[in-house]
């Protein structure tokens, strides 16, 4: 069913190709016995597990200690030989394997409206479901902004979608597909935004619950991304004016259903700066450490209809004690970003003009000429998400997925990937 964005649409031009043996194009998803599930042209090599180094006791030197990986799932979607769009993963390092088997999706019409496609593929902490926006792409053939959520068996790929609240018949929702708008609570529940409120779901329910407190500032229809770390909801808030779009980081305690006072500001811009590109954010970027103890957002200043300065700052999570880093970084654009596993990296994507692909240390200033400020090619859209080990990160680039090794080397991960997703289960 064709859906219409809430703030426009958003669209990727070009065919896309599916890879024959797609096995061969993944790199970097080590298990904990070193298996990867192939090598690309460049990037992390062998793909085996990294090591810490330990020293004996007797002075001979140090020994490389393996370090076991966590459970992890890497996946994306990508069109089979139907131009049906399909939910693909490797699940531990393992081979990648097709997950959804849906059916051919009916000719296109002239305005391309029949076409599937997927939101990013989020796994459960156990790694056996995936929760994902399914919608249809918009006129001119490219990805979507928002859909229905769908929740995903992984071992036969079986689908169910998420109820509406409790109101009979009530499907008609949707969540956003390019923004982070749906997740897990637990192996058994999930959150998902329709971009003015928020709901929880959990699995057998009738219908998804509300969450309390968010009917007082929806009316501006600007949820649009969110995280959960711990008992909190991290999430996005942009409040438009004829002239002007506010951007702001709030907090909700799942805990206690209440707002946590105070609020992370992130700028002004003025309101062309959506231009329905591909892979475009709707808000300045942002993310939340996983262990929720920090913050990384940009900051944003109004120049005419647009963005006229950027700057990038690593808070803690309540936005105290704020300090710049990757202060080389130059773009008038709404990026996108996200925390290394361990929290002391954040990767860019969206940063335009070229190179819009970057790194960062949080514990640098990384201005001009710093070493842990590192650009790459190509140019990137979508979130970039991180391997478990820190060593590297996928994003998306002119219809395929490409890995990027932590200040060095990028290849092509995944022809014709889009929308990826790294889960690091529990």
């Amino acid at each position: 069913m064709p859906f219409t964005p809430a703030r426009g649409a958003r669209r990727w031009g070009g065919a896309i190709t599916l890879l024959a043996g797609v096995a061969l194009a993944i790199s970097g998803c080590a298990s904990a016995s070193g298996a990867t599930t192939g090598g690309s042209t460049t990037g992390t090599g062998s793909g085996s597990s990294p090591t810490a180094t330990a020293t004996h006791a007797s002075g001979g030197g140090p020994t490389a200690t393996p370090i076991p990986a966590p459970p992890h799932a890497f996946a994306w979607y990508q069109r089979d030989s139907h131009d049906t769009a399909q939910l693909w993963a490797s699940i531990n390092g393992g081979t990648p394997r097709q997950i959804t088997h849906l059916p051919p999706t009916p000719p296109p019409d002239t305005c391309v409206t029949n076409k599937n496609a997927w939101g990013t593929p989020v796994f459960s902490p156990d790694l056996t479901r995936i929760v994902a926006t399914e919608g249809s792409v918009q006129c001119g053939g490219g990805s979507i902004a928002q859909g229905v959520a769908e929740i995903v068996t992984v071992s036969t790929g079986a689908m169910t979608r998420v109820p509406g609240p409790n109101v009979s018949g009530q499907y008609a929702f949707t969540a956003p597909s390019e923004e982070r708008g749906v997740g897990w609570l637990d192996n058994s529940s999930v959150w998902f935004t329709t971009f003015d409120t928020f709901y929880t779901y959990h699995i057998g329910d009738a219908h998804s619950v509300e969450l309390s407190a968010f009917t007082s500032i929806g009316q501006f229809n600007g949820l649009n991304d969110a995280v959960v770390r711990g008992s909190t909801l991290y999430f996005e808030l942009t409040t438009s004016s004829s002239t002007q779009e506010v951007y702001e980081i709030r907090r909700y305690d799942l805990g206690t259903h209440s707002m946590i006072s105070g609020s992370i500001s992130m700028g002004v811009s003025g309101t062309s700066v959506y231009t329905g590109a591909v892979g475009q954010p709707l808000s300045p970027g942002w993310d939340v450490s996983a262990d929720g103890s920090h913050i990384v957002y940009e900051v944003v200043t109004q120049s005419g209809g647009g963005i006229g300065t950027t700057k990038v700052y690593y808070a803690n999570a309540d936005g105290s004690g704020a300090t710049r880093i990757a202060s080389a970084l130059f773009t008038s654009h709404l990026m996108r970003m996200q925390f290394s596993p361990d929290g002391q990296w954040v990767a860019f994507t969206g940063a335009l003009p070229s190179p819009a692909t970057l790194s960062a240390s949080v514990s640098s200033a990384g201005g001009s000429g710093d070493p842990t400020f590192h650009a790459y090619s190509p140019d990137t859209v979508g979130y970039p998400v991180w391997k478990w080990d820190n060593s590297e990160f996928w994003a998306q680039s002119s219809g395929s997925v490409y890995h990027f090794a932590r200040g060095g080397s990028s290849g092509l991960g995944v022809s014709g990937g889009l929308n990826p997703w790294y889960t690091i289960g529990s």
